[in-house]
């Protein structure tokens, strides 16, 4: 969480002066398209991040600001219904505590929303309006930004995606620091994400073993260069 890189004094600064708000399960907190003025740090609950992929045309004719418009409008007109249909709010592309979100909108003067958050569950949230945002969050929101930005820029595997893909991937990393000994994946667990390491080490150990609930035709395969694999 954001807060945790900040100055005992700064986040002194932000409790004392931002608002307190509750959401239940299926509350848009964020729509897509929408012009942004508020920072979001979730202190207990769980969210989902959507979003509407659309380009713009070659010849000009759709900018980003008539997309925009799109899809504010397809967002508004899901929320209005009694039921939410998620579907209708894009592709997920997030699922998991809430942390902070939000702030994207917030680093460029009248910027709209990329995305749409959505409550999985009950939740409980700070709410950061702009003049705070930039009298305590802005500097270090900036750089954590700016040093995902470039990384999404100066990587081989993404130099090929168009730019608003590459701007929804900056908005979707999340940085982490590992200690010394703690495991990150085990092998067989579900995949639910990709890891860049930006610096350090890892080792990697594989039992073979697996491979035969993990992979089960490629252990066939192998079963037929290695017959004894099953009595290992």
């Amino acid at each position: 969480m954001i807060l945790f890189l900040l100055l005992t004094d700064v986040i002194t600064e932000v409790i004392r002066y931002c608002a307190f708000e509750t959401r239940n399960p299926d509350d848009v907190i964020i729509k897509q398209g929408e012009r942004g003025h508020r920072l979001y740090i979730a202190l207990q609950g769980h969210v989902s991040i959507y979003v509407i992929n659309k380009e713009t045309a070659s010849d000009g004719s759709r900018d980003n600001n008539v997309i925009n418009e799109e899809v504010l409008q397809t967002v508004t007109t899901a929320c209005e219904q009694k039921k939410l249909d998620r579907n209708v709010l894009g592709t997920m592309v997030w699922s998991g505590d809430g942390g902070t979100f939000g702030e994207v909108a917030l680093i460029e003067t009248d910027c709209v929303r990329t995305a749409s958050v959505v409550a999985d569950t009950h939740m409980d949230l700070l709410i950061v309006e702009r003049d705070l945002f930039n009298r305590c969050l802005r500097g270090i929101v900036a750089e954590d930004m700016l040093a995902k930005t470039q990384f999404v820029e100066r990587n081989p595997i993404f130099r090929s995606w168009p730019p608003r893909q590459r701007k929804q991937l900056v908005i979707s990393l999340t940085t982490e620091r590992v200690s010394y000994g703690a495991r990150i994946i085990r092998q067989g667990q579900e995949a639910s994400q990709i890891y860049f390491i930006s610096s350090g080490e890892v080792e990697i150990h594989v039992d073979p073993r697996q491979y035969k609930t993990q992979f089960p035709r490629m252990w066939e395969e192998m079963l037929t260069l290695v017959p004894d694999l099953n009595s290992r």
